[in-house]
């Protein structure tokens, strides 16, 4: 009998509990909260105004120029390995200003000098000076300057490596 009634008052709560409740209705909201909500406002368009105005001003020269790339040949090179002999065989794109028509004239007409140069510049480096992405950027800079040293219509603007085999 007493499992019964426990059964049964059971039951009897939760049918109870299973009758709606009325909802509170929230308070409407007064005027120093509509205020406060168009200040924030204000003040969130007027920093994201001048923000876009400090970021246009800020640009570095030159960012809106149009690139172009002059693709050179691959080159295959022993390094300058004294213990071990490795090579290295490098695909290598420039990248100009595509306005500079005399630039890309001159890089054709200029191949050979500059393959020679950039042959120079990597016959100098060791497996080890290549090994790691600081070699890498080490390396891409000097090439970098070294072509530009020859170039007299421009310069480059980057060297990309779409080719980087060291064996």
């Amino acid at each position: 009998m007493a499992d019964t009634a426990a059964v049964n008052k059971l039951a009897s709560g939760v049918a109870q509990s299973a009758q709606p409740r009325p909802v509170k209705s929230m308070p409407e909201p007064k005027g120093k909260n509509n205020l406060l909500v168009v200040v924030i406002i204000l003040l969130l368009a007027a920093c994201g105004f001048f923000g876009y105005r400090y970021i246009n001003l800020v640009k570095p020269a030159g960012a809106n120029v149009l690139q172009t790339t002059y693709e050179l040949q691959a080159i295959t090179v022993n390094l300058a390995d004294t213990y071990n002999e490795h090579f290295l065989r490098v695909g290598i794109v420039l990248q100009y200003p595509q306005d500079n028509a005399a630039l890309a004239s001159e890089l054709k007409n200029q191949q050979y000098i500059i393959v020679d140069k950039i042959i120079s510049v990597l016959r100098t480096k060791t497996y080890d000076d290549l090994l790691t992405d600081q070699g890498l950027k080490a390396l891409r800079l000097e090439l970098l300057r070294t072509i530009n040293g020859v170039l007299t219509k421009g310069k480059i603007s980057n060297v990309f490596f779409r080719e980087f085999l060291m064996q």
